[in-house]
């Protein structure tokens, strides 16, 4: 392995760590939201969340969490601002979308087959 490839391995390996927690903060957030759907804030701090990971996952080579950033992003930016809360429906597709990030990290921590 070359200096750039142990630089580049380095700096993944950092950034996993660091997803990690993320991870921990947004399932902390998500269960902020079920308790109070109306907390705008919990949904505003989610949205950056995922915004970190849509600005940052490509750069440290993990495009998926790239791509599942934008979509968490946008979810909660489309529906922030409303003044009521979220609908049953709308924290389960949050749910299921956490869950498809913590899939994709999973996947990346495992070595390879």
């Amino acid at each position: 392995m070359n200096r750039f490839q142990e630089i580049a391995a380095a700096l993944r390996g950092e950034f996993l760590a660091m997803a990690g927690e993320r991870a921990a903060a947004m399932k902390a957030l998500l269960e902020r939201l079920d308790a109070v759907p109306a907390d705008e804030q919990a949904l505003a701090d989610l949205q950056l969340a995922f915004h970190n990971f849509a600005g940052s996952g490509t750069t440290y080579g993990f495009p998926v969490l790239t791509a599942l950033g934008a979509e968490g992003e946008r979810f909660c930016q489309e529906r922030g601002g409303r003044g009521h809360a979220l609908a049953e429906a709308e924290r389960a597709d949050l749910h299921a979308l956490f869950a498809r990030v913590l899939e994709a990290l999973a996947a990346e921590q495992l070595p390879p087959g």
